[in-house]
Parts: structure tokens; C-alpha cells; sequence
């Protein structure tokens, strides 16, 4: 998202499976506490992995993921992303831009991702009613289709454009 807005015309289309919500979140929100608080812990990351899942079977895999990250770059993302707002400027954006949102998403608020939704000039929403926050691993054929679908509708594929 800050790449499209900083450099529109390095960007052709933006596509968030289910992202944070662009007006970031408070610093005592619970799932990130929780979740930088698990840093290096196998079994209580893999308990998190599990309980934001629809499908535990299909993600237990992102535990091993996580493990690998370095505490710096855990508790910064943590505790600097996910407090930061882009949410003033999401009117500024000019690329086709496409949510993917869980429907059983346990982790971000819906309404607001709807709401960055609406904020942004022509962007869209495609709600995977029986998928979670974890949708991309749970489901990676139906997400995968839904941007290609996304693609194919709002960026002509003339290999001479691409960037």
C-alpha cells in the first residue's frame, strides 16, 4: 500500500489478502500483544496458529515460519506496523486495488477492512465466506483464483506494459 501510494506509477494493481486494516491498531490490542509476547515460544505460537485458524491441519506449518523471523524484526513489526495509519490516505491511491477478505476472520475487524474498502477509489471486496484469517494457506487455490479474476478483469495483460 505505501509503495502504491508513493510511487503510482511503479504499481499496477494492489491486492490485499486480508490485510490489517489501514488505520492500524492501539498499542494494548490484545492479538498483537498476545502474539508479540509469543516470540521464540514454538508451542504458544503454534497454539495462536491454531486458534486464528479455520483449518489448524492446513496451517500448522506457519509455526516453523515464525520461529525463523529475528526478535528485532518480530517486535518491530509488532509493535511499529501494526500501530501505523495509513487510513488518511487511502483516497489517494490510483491503482485497481482488490481486498480478499475471511469471512471467519477472528483476527482483524471486517467492518473496518470494508471500510478501507470504501475509502479507496474503486476498490473492491471479495468476501471467502467459510475462510479465515489464515486463508491463503488454508485455501490457496480459492485465493489464488481470486487474484487472477482480479487481475484478469482490471489489468489488460500486454506483456509490452508490464513493469
Amino acid at each position: 500500500m505505501r509503495i502504491a501510494l508513493d510511487y503510482p506509477d511503479e504499481v499496477r494493481a494492489l491486492i490485499g489478502v486480508v490485510p490489517w486494516n489501514a488505520a492500524g491498531t492501539t498499542a494494548g490490542d490484545e492479538v498483537i500483544v498476545g502474539f508479540d509476547a509469543a516470540y521464540g515460544d514454538a508451542e504458544a505460537l503454534a497454539q495462536a496458529v491454531a486458534a486464528i485458524s479455520v483449518d489448524p491441519s492446513k496451517t500448522s506449518g506457519l509455526t516453523r515460519g515464525m520461529l525463523t523471523v529475528t526478535e528485532q524484526m518480530w517486535h518491530g513489526w509488532l509493535a511499529g506496523g501494526a500501530l501505523t495509519s495509513q487510513a488518511d490516505e487511502l483516497s489517494e491511491i490510483r491503482v485497481p486495488t482488490c481486498y480478499i477478505l475471511g469471512g471467519k476472520d477472528v483476527v482483524v475487524d471486517q467492518a473496518k477492512q470494508l471500510d478501507d474498502v470504501r475509502r479507496i477509489p474503486g476498490g473492491r471486496a471479495v468476501l471467502l465466506s467459510d475462510l479465515g484469517h489464515l486463508c491463503g494457506l488454508e485455501m490457496p487455490d480459492v485465493v489464488a483464483n481470486e487474484i487472477s479474476n482480479f487481475l484478469e478483469t482490471e489489468i489488460r495483460t500486454d506483456p509490452a506494459e508490464s513493469r
